[in-house]
């Protein structure tokens, strides 16, 4: 339908944690240049470019919220933008066993593999809903597991859509907290 959510978590002041008021903002095209792998005590970094102007605008942010950002896609970009599609999963359905994230880097999708330790169903913070690690060996040796600049990844499970990275283990980049898409949603 057009609408979009990302993150799955606030964008905040680097200062707190509370997320920042939102005024407007928009969503542009990027490329990623370079990836900052990383390592222990270091969540490494995805630098890039980001496209401004009306000819790269994809869509505009209407809400900046604890649990990610949100907004409609725009232009004439927004069809090129469609992927594979997914059903949602309840956090009920989510198991202790293997799943995958998602990475975008250029035009292709990369599935890297990933095993759920922990769900915590009530979490204190929702976008720590569960903890992962990765098991992909490419990961790992290109990027040193995950890094900062991830969040958003989708993370599928059964064929499921059941939520999206939001941060790395600073002292063991091998492993991550999700979110759950219900969360999101």
């Amino acid at each position: 339908d057009g609408s979009f959510g990302a993150l799955g978590h606030g964008i905040s002041a680097a200062s707190g944690s509370d997320v920042l008021a939102l005024k407007d903002g928009y969503l542009y095209e990027t490329c990623i240049t370079q990836i900052t792998p990383s390592s222990i005590g270091s969540p490494g970094e995805i630098s890039g470019v980001i496209r401004y102007g009306d000819a790269t605008r994809l869509g505009e942010i209407t809400k900046n919220s604890p649990v990610g950002i949100f907004g409609t896609m725009t232009g004439t970009q927004t069809s090129d933008l469609q992927g594979k599609t997914y059903p949602i999963a309840y956090k009920q359905e989510i198991k202790r066993e293997d799943a995958t994230i998602l990475f975008g880097e250029e035009e292709a999708v990369t599935a890297y593999q990933i095993v759920i330790d922990q769900i915590h169903y009530e979490p204190k913070e929702k976008n720590k809903s569960f903890v992962f690690h990765v098991t992909d060996p490419k990961l790992h040796d290109t990027m040193g597991g995950i890094v900062q600049g991830m969040s958003g990844s989708p993370i599928i499970q059964d064929g499921k859509l059941i939520g999206a990275v939001t941060h790395v283990f600073i002292n063991d980049p091998t492993k991550g907290y999700g979110i759950f898409i219900e969360e999101m949603l």
